[in-house]
């Protein structure tokens, strides 16, 4: 059969590490389906020992799995070298029964220590432990923190459920450019190279103003300034009086976006109308977004709003206004998709980490 001259004989095999540079392998192993990788590691010494710090280059934790999460760790801590080669460490499933546990806590320390080049961080809610415990966050350029929840537990101790000294926290995040998190962490960040911030906005009336000038200060002016704030459960009073004094703390925004969803239609109308008279005293604003959930706001006063915005500020490069986005063509408008446009804008580097 012509399948015969094509059939290799039992005992011959290509040996692959032969014929491909390490550089081409690693590549193979980082971008291959989970499954494959671990197929790999089973079958070939070389590829398990070329693949562990691949694998551990982006690193996503199931928080329900707590022996899994112990295995890692005490992996990280017997093998500093895939410590090293971290750069994404992020928790998903979060389980509020394994969320305060001090074993827990220790190996994260103990591991994340270990991590030099640590560059993505995604905390878990209220673990301020880590910043309080290591020194290594120099590197770290995004922080994520998940959304804050209503009430700790009543079982948290009470090393984990306070943040640390802000000045002793910020003295390890020099170098932060993105950060999406809580309101109340931001004094306690010392970075001035900030490009990004996105912020659920829920504070007392008082507090607007120093947040807004602690925030001033972490941005870099010299470069494209994104910042989105999520008014949605915040009291109705907050939004209009943020967005009153924004212009002047934050004038020189490439890209910013409104969030209003969960609150009542009356407010998110509200909120439009003051969100468009603060436009005009922003300098050179681009790319601009509003979101929001009132059906009645949607239809052909999108496209109203969005002609009105574009009177306002000539300097608007695309829109996106309840769920759809335009981009400026020569002296018109066309639409687009939200993709294009948040990515356009800025909006999705934390997606894409």
């Amino acid at each position: 059969m012509a399948s015969d001259a094509f059939r290799r004989p039992h005992n011959s095999r290509v040996v692959i590490t032969e014929r491909l540079p390490t550089e081409v392998l690693a590549k193979i192993v980082e971008y291959a389906p989970s499954a494959d990788k671990a197929s790999l590691c089973r079958i070939s010494k070389f590829f398990n020992e070329l693949s562990l710090p691949i694998l551990n280059r982006n690193v996503v934790l199931h928080m329900i799995r707590y022996k899994e999460l112990k295995r890692f760790f005490r992996a990280i801590i017997a093998h500093p070298e895939r410590a090293n080669a971290t750069r994404s460490l992020a928790f998903t499933n979060e389980s509020s029964d394994l969320d305060f546990k001090s074993s827990f806590y220790d190996l994260l320390i103990e591991s994340t220590s270990l991590m030099r080049k640590l560059e993505h961080f995604s905390v878990i809610d209220r673990s301020t432990a880590i910043t309080r415990e290591t020194s290594i966050l120099t590197c770290l350029a995004s922080l994520t923190f998940p959304r804050p929840r209503e009430a700790p537990p009543k079982d948290c101790p009470e090393k984990y459920g306070e943040f640390d000294d802000p000045a002793h926290i910020g003295a390890l995040l020099p170098n932060l450019q993105h950060y999406d998190g809580t309101v109340q962490f931001l004094p306690m960040l010392s970075s001035r190279c900030l490009a990004e911030a996105r912020i659920p906005w829920i504070l007392a009336l008082e507090d607007i103003d120093s947040m807004l000038g602690t925030l001033k200060s972490l941005l870099d002016a010299r470069l494209p300034n994104v910042v989105f704030l999520d008014f949605s459960y915040s009291f109705n009073s907050v939004a209009p009086r943020t967005l009153s004094v924004l212009p002047e703390n934050i004038p020189h925004l490439s890209s910013l976006k409104i969030c209003v969803r969960s609150m009542t239609a009356l407010s998110q109308r509200n909120i439009l109308n003051c969100f468009k008279e603060c436009l005009p005293r922003f300098s050179s604003p681009k790319y601009i977004a509003f979101e929001y959930s009132d059906p009645t706001l949607s239809g052909d006063g999108d496209i109203l709003t969005l002609q009105s915005w574009a009177d306002i500020c000539p300097t608007l490069k695309a829109c996106s206004i309840g769920g759809k986005a335009w981009t400026k063509v020569d002296d018109g408008w066309e639409e687009c998709s939200i993709e294009e446009f948040e990515i356009e804008a800025g909006f999705s580097v934390f997606e894409s980490i």
